[in-house]
Order: C-alpha cells, then sequence, then structure tokens
C-alpha cells in the first residue's frame, strides 16, 4: 500500500436507480476524507436528496455563464451543471471529491482533471432488480428511466466501457462498496 491516501476526484457514474447516492453516503460515513461535492439542478429535491441544490432556470443561466462549469446535462426535462471551484477546492485539501457523474460527461470530466481523476461505474445485477427499485420509489410510473438505463447499459458496455475505471455491480451491501471503491483507491 502507498504512503499517503490518494485524492483526487471519484465520479460515480451508472444508470438511474442503480445506487450511486447510496455509495456516495457509505463513502462518506466510511472515511471523512469522501467529501460530496453537489450538483445544482432545476429539478425539485427530493426528500433525503441532499447531494443537488435546487436552483431556478434563470439562475442555471447565470451560473453557467459566469462559473466554469462541467457536467452541463439536461437529463428527465431538469438542468444540472457542476462548478469547477468547489470540486478542486476540496482536492486541495487533501480530501476526494466525490461525483454523482453523467457517464456521457466522463470524458469532459476526465479532460478536466487528468490523472487525478477515478471513475467507478456502477451496474445493477440484473434488470429485474434495477425495474424494482425504479418503481419502489414512484419515480417511473411511465417506465422511461427503466428504458432509457437499460439503454445506458447496453451503450457503455458496447464501448468497453471506455473512460472507466472499475465496474462494480452494486449487489453488494454498500459498506462493502465503500470498501471496495475504497482499496481501489489505495491501489491507484
Amino acid at each position: 500500500m502507498k504512503d499517503r491516501a490518494w485524492t483526487g476526484v471519484l465520479a460515480v457514474s451508472g444508470p438511474s436507480g442503480v445506487g450511486k447516492t447510496t455509495l456516495r453516503q457509505a463513502l462518506r460515513a466510511r472515511d471523512g476524507r469522501f467529501e460530496n461535492v453537489a450538483a445544482f439542478t432545476t429539478r425539485p429535491i427530493r426528500p433525503g436528496d441532499s447531494d443537488r441544490l435546487h436552483i431556478s432556470d434563470q439562475e442555471m443561466d447565470r451560473l453557467i455563464s459566469s462559473e466554469h462549469c462541467i457536467g452541463v446535462n439536461d437529463v428527465y426535462g431538469a438542468r444540472y451543471a457542476t462548478p469547477v471551484r468547489p470540486i478542486t477546492d476540496v482536492v486541495r485539501q487533501g480530501k476526494v471529491a466525490v461525483l454523482d457523474w453523467p457517464c456521457d460527461r466522463i470524458g469532459e470530466l476526465r479532460s478536466t482533471f487528468r490523472a487525478e481523476c477515478a471513475v467507478v461505474y456502477l451496474i445493477p445485477p440484473n434488470s429485474r432488480v434495477l425495474r424494482e427499485r425504479l418503481t419502489a420509489d414512484t419515480r417511473d410510473p411511465s417506465g422511461e428511466r427503466l428504458r432509457l438505463a437499460i439503454e445506458e447499459l447496453y451503450r457503455i458496455r458496447a464501448s468497453g466501457y471506455a473512460h472507466v475505471d472499475h465496474v462494480l455491480t452494486t449487489a453488494s451491501d454498500p459498506r462493502e462498496l465503500a470498501r471496495v471503491v475504497e482499496q481501489l483507491l489505495a491501489n491507484a
């Protein structure tokens, strides 16, 4: 094991409902070096959703025009953006900035943070489990999230998991996944 703990940007990516927030919370609970960096969104915040900051469309326009933002994205009718400054501030403190990151923006994240970036892509154990997760919280009454999640899984698999460092199945206990991620970073 290395003498110095890894610091940098950890992107947790995967389709909707796969457990990204659960893993991020488990990492934070396991080790205070893991600092979640919230994205701004125009989507109303759901109960228990601590990894997003709600702003209006006008505020989003101002944020994007005045800050260096990455991950600017439209998902399910809502806009998302993450300013670079909070990420770099966390890394300068010797911590790991943990992001919930869209897979189609991983290249942008890597080009911004280069060597100090690691990407973990989460996959469900099977489509039945993913369907259960998405229907359990009523976020997918039309089935659109499930359809798009399955499309994303096919696309990323077909790409050979391009730009992804580690692929983990979320069948495990989140604390066990957090331990695995921490071990992977220790050996980075």
